[in-house]
């Protein structure tokens, strides 16, 4: 599945028509709002899956955006909740008209990027506000197909429990630099750690 995007099919089809075409276990939600869009068996765990779409190019005048409009994605923060409430087996998958491109962020990695959180107002009968989030692209998983996109859901899958157990700060991602801080830490240090929580 690779090739120019169609726009007048929308992402949701998309993926729904790929997971049939694949024959990936799946439960739809698409049709309500308290959940993310899809629920899949993939490498044997259930993995739920929110799709968004970037349409067009955005006016970096509307944004506090340092990073290149290229680098830009911006994704409703109730996303990243509903990421959280279903983690760590949960992510958003973008697909980018603009450059043709799908791009993932797993919720581990939403978790542990730089971030820009923005309300944006929303004026209807009552004026309310939609938290956004500015992430960089070059932080998510960027892919050429669907099919490479759910190849690297299946990855994220298969590394996750390593990762969960990793020590050091996970990721080097753009927009920060991971300094040393404290002093170093020897046997002797954990020995009393130990002691004192007895």
């Amino acid at each position: 599945m690779r090739g120019s995007m169609d726009a007048r099919v929308s992402f949701q089809q998309e993926v729904r028509s790929y997971l049939l075409q694949k024959r990936i276990p799946n439960i739809d939600r698409t049709d309500g709002f308290d959940e993310l869009d899809f629920e899949i068996i993939i490498s044997g765990v259930n993995f739920h899956l929110e799709v968004k779409e970037k349409r067009q190019r955005y006016n970096l005048s509307n944004w506090d955006w340092e990073g290149g409009e290229e680098n830009l994605v911006i994704i409703d923060e109730l996303s990243v909740r509903k990421c959280l409430g279903v983690a760590p087996y949960s992510g958003i998958l973008i697909r980018d008209y603009t450059r043709n491109r799908y791009i993932f962020y797993s919720v581990l990695t939403l978790l542990l990027i730089p971030k820009k959180r923005v309300n944006r107002v929303i004026r209807r009968a009552v004026q309310s506000l939609k938290g956004k989030w500015l992430v960089d692209a070059r932080n998510g998983i960027v892919c050429t197909s669907l099919d490479e996109s759910f190849e690297q859901i299946a990855r994220y899958v298969e590394v996750l429990p390593q990762a969960l157990q990793a020590l050091e700060c996970l990721g080097n991602f753009w927009g920060e630099n991971i300094g040393k801080g404290g002093i170093v830490r020897r046997p002797e240090h954990w020995e009393k750690d130990v002691r004192e929580t007895r």
